[in-house]
């Protein structure tokens, strides 16, 4: 939206959308990444208020990283809504349909190893 500005945690780029970065990214980007943040407001923020400006305009993947539950959550556009893809825990892996071939452990993601 023109006057509002969301801050990702994590974004993707394609390549052949680069165009959009200047002195900011002006427009939406391909895949954002939010790592909840404690406490019940800003965990309803990430969960469901920047799920749905990311999906309003066009965001095509969505990951949710949750520390507390320890978690990844996979959501892709399809057709102008979020659709789950999948939801891993510690011990699993987890895959992006937006950038095919691509496997994270979620224990990379939350603890680095």
């Amino acid at each position: 939206a023109p006057h509002l500005v969301m801050q990702p945690d994590v974004v993707f780029i394609a390549r052949q959308r680069l165009g959009i970065v200047e002195r900011a990214i002006r427009g939406p980007v391909d895949l954002a990444v939010e790592v909840m943040s404690l406490g019940r407001t800003n965990r309803n923020r990430d969960r469901i208020e920047k799920r749905d400006l990311y999906e309003q305009y066009g965001v095509k993947e969505y990951w949710v990283v949750d520390p507390e539950a320890r978690t990844m959550e996979v959501l892709h556009l399809e057709n102008a809504r979020y659709r789950l893809l999948m939801r891993a825990s510690v011990g699993e892996n987890f895959s992006s349909k937006l950038l095919p071939g691509l496997e994270l452990s979620v224990n990379t993601i939350l603890f680095g190893s």
